[in-house]
């Protein structure tokens, strides 16, 4: 009973908005929505249910339709690089990225460019090179839908990219290491 009520809440509520929303203009529509969204905090991402590219959608954290809850989020107090590190959990620069990121987003999921750099500082991985290939990853995450590109320097993560993360902490990343190789000095006769 206690679903059915709310079923019955949501369809009234969208029914009233549909009435409410055709008197509006597409600007009042479009700042109402804004507010809303601004209001109860929910994460704009897109959702891929078996395997099929949908428009985004709006969808919070634990909403219907969205197959990510609160348990599968890995707690960002619990995060520690040098223990990333020793364990060998983040095995390429994208997955250190998808951290940086991680621990230093929003309520939303989101963040800035700039933070990368601090994570970077932070676990005492920065160089030159890494910084420099900053954008490169983060396009490279925006082609594989592990984040999308709010405006120019913001990003959000996905839910594709919250599983990520969760799996990078538990051990269980996909990824790849790629073990860097130098270029060998032929010896001068």
């Amino acid at each position: 009973m206690e679903i059915d009520s709310k079923v019955d809440l949501e369809t009234k509520a969208i029914a009233d908005c549909v009435i409410l929303f055709s008197e509006l203009s597409e600007e009042s529509r479009a700042r109402i929505i804004k507010y809303l969204i601004d209001r109860y905090a929910i994460l704009l991402s897109p959702i891929k249910p078996n395997n099929t590219q949908l428009p985004v959608g709006v969808k919070a954290i634990g909403s219907p339709g969205l197959n990510l809850t609160e348990d599968d989020l890995f707690p960002k107090e619990q995060i520690s690089y040098t223990n990333v590190a020793a364990r060998n959990f983040a095995k390429t620069e994208p997955d250190w990225v998808l951290l940086y990121a991680y621990v230093n987003s929003n309520e939303k999921f989101e963040f800035e460019r700039n933070v990368i750099q601090k994570g970077y500082e932070d676990s005492n991985r920065s160089e030159s090179t890494r910084i420099r290939n900053i954008s490169n990853v983060l396009r490279s995450l925006i082609r594989k839908q592990r984040i999308k590109n709010l405006s120019g320097t913001k990003h959000v993560f996905t839910e594709d990219g919250l599983k990520f993360v969760a799996d990078i902490m538990s051990g269980k990343s996909d990824s790849i290491e790629i073990k860097r190789t130098r270029k060998s000095q032929k010896n001068k006769k």
